[in-house]
């Protein structure tokens, strides 16, 4: 509570909220800096303010999060953090005699495809290579591949193979690329 009201007390359009129980415990909390309800105006974001609701929301691959958003922001574009599907594969995959190939392949095929019927192709002869046709994680997964949400910062170094790309290197490139 000191940490929100010292904010607010520096900042007079800082807002916060606090959600409690029917025992007076805390459920929730919210709160938005000057900064990032700018941003919220200019951008959209995933969390509604001033009673408007945000165009689009990602969020980790998780079923039931999809469906609590589909019913509580029903025009939202809902996508998932492609670096955390990617992220998540290893333990996924535990099992695999050959996950690190199977996982260096999968994100290969998850960044480096632009046309959806090449992508859909190398996906089916992926599977089939590693026989995992009977893999219920990735058969989820790629029944929602098309909300999958590229971290393009992640994506720009897996395509580049280079690890130590920096975010300053990213944005010379992208500028570079959209005067091209």
């Amino acid at each position: 509570m000191d940490f929100l009201n010292k904010m607010q007390d520096q900042n007079p359009c800082s807002f916060y909220s606090l959600d409690m129980n029917e025992q007076g415990q805390l459920r929730n909390v919210f709160w938005a800096d000057s900064k990032s309800r700018s941003s919220y105006n200019y951008f959209g974001d995933v969390v509604a303010m001033n009673a408007k609701p945000p165009h689009s929301i990602i969020t980790n691959y998780c079923h039931d999060v999809a469906i609590a958003i589909k019913k509580v922001f029903p025009n939202a574009q809902h996508r998932f953090c492609l670096s955390h599907i990617l992220n998540g594969l290893p333990e996924k995959l535990e099992e695999m005699e050959n996950k690190d190939e199977i996982i260096s392949t999968f994100t290969t095929l998850a960044c480096g495809y632009v046309t959806i019927p090449d992508f859909d192709r190398e996906w089916q002869d992926t599977i089939q290579h590693f026989h995992l046709e009977g893999n219920e994680c990735l058969s989820k997964l790629y029944e929602v591949r098309m909300q999958w949400a590229p971290d393009l910062l992640f994506m720009l170094r897996t395509r580049f193979g280079q690890e130590c790309l920096s975010q300053t290197e990213v944005i010379v490139y992208l500028t570079i690329l959209m005067a091209g």
